[in-house]
């Protein structure tokens, strides 16, 4: 394995006391190592290793009197075999080497002038270099622990295809060819064949998935059925899109969560549900499973009507988020839909853009791969649903999307984009990580009000201000920022009749 970049060491941290800080007792060296793994960017074939060096010498009288901390990254190919602890040693032994030229430059003229660097020992390393070569490896043990007695096949769905199926081997067939079809190694003409067989079983499933009775599923045929998709989703597609967000809208109908007809009195009722909330419920949904919770909004007010349809006379209140501070968020867009990519400027500038991004220059091979993967999972993010377990694909690819948390910031996903079913496909809604909301965004506004005729099956007026309202009219509307540090809305006597918008 070769190193395809080394990036300029960045200084965390340096901090250097007073020299009268150092007097008094001996102080004390400690050199430490922060390592880490990325996933793999398929984009351009390839995955990034951070050695963040650390040296810290501490006073007895006067605790930390010097912290320095840098990082360095490579830039390494997708080669999984080529991963081993020697490997990640020599970039240790670089990146502490670069720390050193730091130190040396910033040294002078200070009381650690005579003092250098110690090189790194393999044997004092080795462990946690393993941990990382471990962690790496991860999804694949994890899945071998975990999947049930009939996994490789379910009711009448296709054959999980041998090349799928992990051995005593870390990756499978699949993974192997694709890594080399993807920094384009030479294949042979067996594994070619192989993975154009791989596509086919993607389409095969496509088609026999329309005629799975989800709703007959008992509590067994569940965690089969979920260990089965694990495997048609062993090999994980990374894509990613980078979204500036202004604002997003999450409606709820007030009875369904206070149990009575009266205002939302606290902003807890207007975020993600709780953890023990949804596992109480035991349900699926669109982008999370019966043990997770995910933030869902809409892009705009008649998306979020579209969708949850309230009752009318019925209380109906819907936060306002905005982000705290402007940034772009990294979505995982779900937009290999041809009715989404017709019906949908934003779906369909995404799609050209991964087309051009992602699949340029690819091995024709790859293209026909990721056309049938994409399209089934796409699918699954827009289809009408009659059973929640009819959610269990889209709900199990979203939460092992979100475990992608590993501080690597290229797969660490903010959200899933996909188009709202509710609205025809013309929107888009968004499911947000849980601590997402919690870090990034503030409850910028609070609207109140009723449905007092609703036209639902209407499409909703084009191009309009995200909160106008043109598929229902309402009554008893009222609005407010009066929100206290402690979540409490205190709402304003100020109401007022909004027409609907035709």
């Amino acid at each position: 394995m070769e190193v395809l970049a080394q990036y300029p060491t960045n200084i965390e941290e340096w901090r250097h006391e007073k020299f009268e800080k150092f007097l008094g007792s001996t102080t004390t060296r400690h050199m430490n190592y922060e390592l880490g793994l990325s996933y793999p960017d398929i984009s351009d074939s390839s995955f990034y290793f951070n050695a963040k060096v650390r040296l810290t010498y501490t006073n007895e009288y006067n605790g930390v009197v010097f912290s320095g901390l840098t990082s360095t990254i490579f830039k390494l190919p997708l080669e999984r075999e080529g991963l081993t602890v020697e490997f990640l040693f020599d970039l240790v032994h670089k990146a502490t080497y670069e720390f050193a030229k730091i130190f040396h430059e910033r040294k002078q003229k200070t009381n650690l002038l005579g003092h250098k660097i110690p090189i790194p020992i393999f044997a004092e390393l080795s462990d946690i270099l393993q941990e990382s070569v471990d962690k790496w490896d991860a999804p694949a043990k994890e899945f071998k622990e975990e999947y049930g007695e009939r996994i490789y096949r379910f009711k009448n769905l296709p054959q999980i295809p041998a090349p799928k199926i992990y051995s005593n081997a870390a990756h499978t067939l699949e993974q192997s060819i694709s890594h080399k079809l993807f920094t384009g190694q030479n294949v042979t003409a067996d594994e070619r064949i192989t993975f154009k067989d791989l596509a086919l079983f993607y389409e095969a499933l496509d088609k026999q998935l329309e005629y799975l009775d989800y709703a007959s599923f008992n509590t067994e045929e569940v965690r089969d059925f979920k260990n089965y998709m694990l495997y048609v989703f062993n090999f994980t597609v990374f894509i990613t899109n980078e979204l500036t967000i202004y604002q997003v809208y999450r409606m709820i109908v007030n009875e369904d969560v206070v149990k009575e007809n009266v205002s939302i009195s606290n902003t807890k009722y207007l975020k993600y549900p709780p953890l023990e909330v949804v596992k109480k419920a035991g349900r699926y949904n669109r982008a999370n499973t019966d043990k997770t919770t995910v933030f869902y909004a809409a892009e705009n007010m008649d998306t979020a009507l579209k969708e949850i349809r309230p009752p009318e006379n019925k209380r109906v209140t819907v936060g306002v988020w905005k982000p705290k501070r402007e940034r772009t968020f990294l979505t995982y867009p779900i937009v290999h839909n041809e009715r989404a990519i017709n019906n949908n400027p934003a779906v369909s500038e995404a799609f050209n853009a991964i087309q051009q991004q992602v699949l340029t220059g690819k091995d024709p091979l790859v293209v026909n791969y990721l056309h049938y993967y994409l399209k089934l999972l796409s699918k699954e993010y827009s289809k009408l649903v009659q059973h929640h377990y009819e959610y269990i694909i889209s709900a199990t690819f979203s939460e092992q999307i979100f475990k992608r948390d590993n501080g690597n910031p290229d797969f660490t996903y903010d959200c899933i984009i996909y188009p709202s079913v509710g609205n025809d496909l013309q929107t888009r809604n968004l499911a947000f990580r849980a601590e997402i909301v919690d870090e990034e965004f503030v409850l910028d506004k609070v609207i109140e009000f009723e449905v007092a005729e609703a036209f639902y099956d209407r499409t909703p007026v084009p191009n309009k201000p995200p909160e106008s309202i043109s598929l229902a009219n309402v009554k008893n509307y009222r609005e407010t920022r009066d929100i206290s540090p402690t979540g409490e809305i205190k709402w304003t006597n100020y109401i007022f009749q909004k027409p609907a918008e035709r």
